[in-house]
Order: C-alpha cells, then sequence, then structure tokens
C-alpha cells in the first residue's frame, strides 16, 4: 500500500532534497538546477575546494562528526552560495555574488577564512578560484578542478590557486 503525501509533506521533501542539513549547504542537484540559473548572472567569483584527508577524517570520528567539522568550517555570508559533493562528499562550490552590501568580492580572504577554519579543527582543503567567464558552471568549474586535481598530484595540499588575476 502506497501512502499518498499531502501537499505540506511533499514541500519538506522537496527541500530536504535541496538542502544538505548535515553540510549546511545546497545539494550538488539543487545548485545546478535551481540556484545556479538564478544567481549565474550576479555570481562574480566561483571557488571549488577539495577537503584533504577526508578518508583519514571519516576514521578520526563518525560521518556526522566529519559533517559537523566541514560545517563549522564553511561558514558563509548569506550574500555567498555554497554546494556540497559537486563530484564526490568532499568537494564543495562557492558562488560569490555581487552585493551591494559589501564592500569588495575577495575570493581569496574567503578561501583564507575558510581554510584558517578547517586548521582550526585539524583538517585542511585545497582550493582555487576564478571569475564567472559563462553561465554554464561546468566551464566555470572545469579550470578550477584541474587547478586543485594538479596541487594535490603535486604535494601542495593546503593550496589557494587563482585560475584569474585577482
Amino acid at each position: 500500500m502506497t501512502k499518498k503525501l499531502n501537499k505540506a509533506q511533499l514541500e519538506k521533501l522537496v527541500e530536504l532534497l535541496k538542502w544538505n542539513q548535515e553540510l549546511g549547504c545546497y545539494t550538488r542537484q539543487a545548485f545546478e538546477n535551481a540556484v545556479w540559473p538564478e544567481i549565474s548572472s550576479q555570481a562574480v567569483w566561483l571557488v571549488f575546494f577539495d577537503v584533504d584527508g577526508m578518508k583519514e577524517l571519516n576514521s578520526r570520528g563518525s560521518w556526522d562528526e566529519t559533517s559537523a567539522l566541514i560545517k563549522r568550517s564553511i561558514v558563509m555570508r548569506s550574500s555567498d552560495y555554497v554546494a556540497g559533493q559537486v563530484l564526490s562528499g568532499d568537494e564543495f562550490v562557492v558562488a560569490i555574488s555581487n552585493n551591494s552590501k559589501r564592500d569588495m568580492l575577495d575570493p581569496r580572504g574567503l578561501c583564507q577564512r575558510i581554510l584558517a577554519n578547517f586548521h582550526k579543527e585539524g583538517a585542511s582543503a585545497t582550493f582555487a578560484f576564478g571569475k564567472i567567464t559563462s553561465t554554464d558552471l561546468q566551464e566555470n568549474l572545469r579550470p578550477l578542478k584541474d587547478l586543485v586535481q594538479a596541487a594535490k598530484e603535486e604535494n601542495r595540499r593546503g593550496s589557494i590557486l587563482s585560475a584569474s588575476a585577482v
């Protein structure tokens, strides 16, 4: 027997599919399909980061503890949009939008702040940021992912790399 959901239950289910409560960020699907189309015209910078040593972090404690550590580390301003689990559970994207309430857009400063938060937690992440050049999210992400991957292969974990002049 299948139980039919009422409107409120259905809305709650849709919200749960959009927001990762444990990590405090949008899900990849929600970011790509709902958030990005709405903000891409206002977004100025894109930040991609990969949490270093996720396997080791999970072995230190439970997945819930690791999720809480990540959530504490990636605290954002309400005008920044963050999506988790881009390809796997340890990759994140932040879209920095143009906001008149902010003096300047500083992607390196944001990366430094998040990295410092990870360090306080005994963890690390590798970052790349770049100017938005297209409304195509994947086109903007590709060079950032490549920079992070290269840094990890060269044993430069914990780096902050720029794909654009700041």
